[in-house]
């Protein structure tokens, strides 16, 4: 096992890259519909096996998604009524992790 993942916890994403470019981010979307922006060389940390927290959520949220994106992209949400939103990555807030 890579991660030891608590009781209820779940993988929502791989991300596969070369390095931690730090032109790069990682865009994080939730269920309930909040995004953000972090780049990828926060995620750098020295202990491999370690978890930390991505992105604060509010009560019943969760993770749908996690990105590499240069920060120059549309990103398209879409909901499970098929009703769908189109957006400049531009309006994406750029966050920490600990934000």
């Amino acid at each position: 096992d890579f991660v030891d993942l608590a009781s209820g916890e779940e993988l929502v994403s791989a991300i596969k890259f070369s390095d931690f470019d730090s032109s790069n981010y990682v865009c994080l979307f939730t269920k309930k519909g909040q995004g953000k922006k972090v780049l990828l060389k926060e995620f750098d940390v020295s202990r491999f096996s370690k978890t930390f927290v991505a992105m604060k959520l509010k009560n019943d949220d969760e993770l749908i998604g996690a990105k590499i994106s240069n920060g120059l992209k549309d990103v398209l949400l879409i909901t499970k009524n098929n009703f769908a939103s189109l957006y400049s990555e531009n309006e994406v807030p750029i966050y920490g992790l600990k934000s």
